[in-house]
């Protein structure tokens, strides 16, 4: 990792973020040596929630916003990735 800023998120909502979440990649299929699972930095992620009500799922490598969440009905106040990464879970007030 270089420090450099590559993107900032904060930007790209309508409201202040008010929690955000970083999920270190998802599974690529297969195992190594170890029999541990293979991991791959091109699926890590990265999520928002926001005082507009919304949640956003990011790419950690692009900044490219990879899903929307709507139906808060006030601001998304907690997230948190479950499963291996394969599920957002959010909160609200």
């Amino acid at each position: 990792a270089s420090g450099t800023k590559l993107f900032t998120l904060s930007e790209r909502h309508e409201g202040e973020v008010t929690c955000i979440v970083f999920s270190p990649g998802g599974l690529t299929g297969g195992q190594n040596g170890s029999g541990h699972s293979k991991q791959s930095d091109q699926s890590s992620m990265i999520a928002t929630g926001s005082s507009d009500g919304m949640a956003a799922i990011w790419s950690a490598a692009t900044g490219k916003q990879l899903a929307l969440l709507t139906g808060h009905k006030r601001e998304v106040t907690a997230c948190a990735f479950a499963l291996g990464g394969s599920v957002l879970i959010t909160a609200s007030d």
